[in-house]
């Protein structure tokens, strides 16, 4: 680990800096994955139950039963 300066730690190697185009690029992959499987399940709530997912839960919520 080479040191810029004595007891001064290399920008690349500190801790407290991170490799924002990397962050994002995961923080990107992964709402889009909650994306598709809120999707997946919306479709396959319909299809299974005949109604959207907002029109069942609404109601039951108002109701109390959720």
């Amino acid at each position: 680990m080479p040191r810029t300066k004595k007891n001064h730690i290399a920008q690349n190697e500190d801790p407290r800096f991170h490799n924002t185009y990397q962050f994002l690029k995961h923080y990107r992959d992964a709402t889009y994955s909650l994306k598709v499987v809120v999707h997946q399940l919306e479709t396959q709530f319909q299809i299974d139950y005949g109604t959207s997912i907002d029109h069942f839960w609404i109601p039951s919520m108002l109701q109390g039963r959720i």
